[in-house]
């Protein structure tokens, strides 16, 4: 759902329980299920909680015999297996691998998945050996490719989990085999100790830091693993071994490989793909969605101011105990009893303002009035005292 490649692969040796592992037992029994299985369910119970993605899921079942793969969901392999079904691969110029002559599936459910499955493990070449009747002479390949697009920005997430279940390594003196299971055999170990050589590069390459040939090409197995082993994927073994002594040295084998494995670090990344044409658009109706939001809030704005300069507010239309109050807290402002004028809303900033200019009138006025009345006691003073002169000057001509 995220995007991210992953593998689950299962190494052991032969008769160990991989098929088992990954598949589950033959009777098909639900609660002894594999691997496989319980992925598929899974994946559609994490799709079911998606609702913001449409999920395409295809699966496709290949089995790689004798270093030639065929496609075990083509009834074509079961009727006549022949030269012509074996599917191929080519590299584009980035170094991906391409698959042809396979066949795609498309499934809407887990059902669906159980059922490919199911039909892919019928079509896939059995054969025995003295240790295991029923042993898997053909490393098999699982894969499942999600597509996953989110609704609203139309974003891919491509997802793409291989599952694994190698053919059994296995030592050909104790095995007790001849004629084609031999050649079986010798092309299993084979590819197996090719896949080793991957796993021993890369750990050189690891402890070096210097860059070297991997040599992916020298199988089709490898080839086709060449993303899940020190690619663009989360990869995690499963290591299958057996607890009896006689088959101490493969066990130690097994051990020792899962080891190698284990000290190999991936480079995840995620495979996004963006669509820029929806992009585009829904940037384009987001931005005309904001410009539009933002013309509305200056309308809102306007509006406010207007309405707050068409407000009139007077002392004499509102409560003579607010209008009290309001002068009583802007008087303490003037005296500087207290520092700041707080003020909760427009209302009370108009009050307030309204108070201001009348405690400033009020007290013109009475600066008026003050200077209006000395005016008139100095003209009264001036008046007697030029009536007190007169009086002066008289006196001094009687004497």
């Amino acid at each position: 759902m995220n995007g991210y490649n992953g593998t689950i692969f299962a190494y052991g040796q032969t008769g160990s329980g991989k098929t088992y592992t990954m598949s589950g037992s033959e009777q098909q029994q639900w609660q002894y299920r594999g691997i496989t299985p319980r992925v598929i369910s899974g994946i559609f119970s994490h799709i079911d909680q998606k609702k913001d993605f449409d999920c395409k899921i295809n699966i496709s079942y290949m089995e790689i015999y004798n270093d030639n793969a065929f496609d075990l969901l083509n009834q074509a392999h079961l009727d006549n297996p022949s030269e012509n079904n074996k599917v191929t691969y080519q590299w584009d110029d980035e170094g991906n691998i391409h698959l042809k002559n396979i066949t795609i599936h498309q499934i809407q459910n887990e059902q669906e998945g159980f059922d490919k499955m199911i039909t892919g493990n019928f079509i896939k070449k059995m054969s025995s050996t003295s240790m295991n009747q029923n042993s898997s002479r053909s490393h098999c390949v699982f894969t499942i490719n999600l597509e996953a697009t989110e609704k609203s920005t139309g974003d891919q997430y491509l997802s793409k989990l291989h599952l694994v279940d190698l053919a059994g390594s296995e030592r050909i003196s104790k095995t007790q085999i001849n004629g084609t299971l031999l050649t079986e055999a010798k092309h299993i170990n084979k590819s197996l100790s090719f896949l080793e050589q991957v796993i021993v590069a890369l750990n050189d390459q690891s402890k070096k830091g210097i860059k070297s040939h991997i040599p992916y090409r020298n199988s089709f197995m490898t080839t086709i693993l060449k993303d899940s082993i020190g690619g663009n994927c989360q990869t995690a073994m499963i290591a299958n071994i057996s607890s009896d002594i006689e088959n101490y040295d493969e066990t130690i084998s097994t051990l020792r490989f899962s080891q190698r494995v284990g000290q190999i670090e991936n480079e995840v990344q995620r495979n996004h793909k963006f669509d820029l044409q929806k992009a585009y658009k829904n940037l384009l109706i987001e931005n005309q969605n904001l410009q539009k939001q933002l013309k509305e809030k200056d309308k809102r704005l306007l509006s406010a101011q207007n309405q707050q300069e068409d407000v009139k507010i007077d002392f004499n239309q509102i409560d003579a105990s607010i209008a009290e109050y309001v002068k009583e807290k802007v008087g303490r402002y003037f005296d500087e009893s207290q520092n700041y004028l707080q003020i909760e809303d427009l209302n009370e900033a108009q009050l307030c303002f309204q108070a201001m200019k009348q405690l400033y009138n009020n007290t013109m006025q009475e600066y008026v009035d003050e200077l209006q009345l000395i005016s008139a006691k100095l003209v009264k003073y001036e008046h007697l005292l030029k009536k007190r002169q007169f009086d002066i000057i008289n006196l001094n001509i009687l004497i």
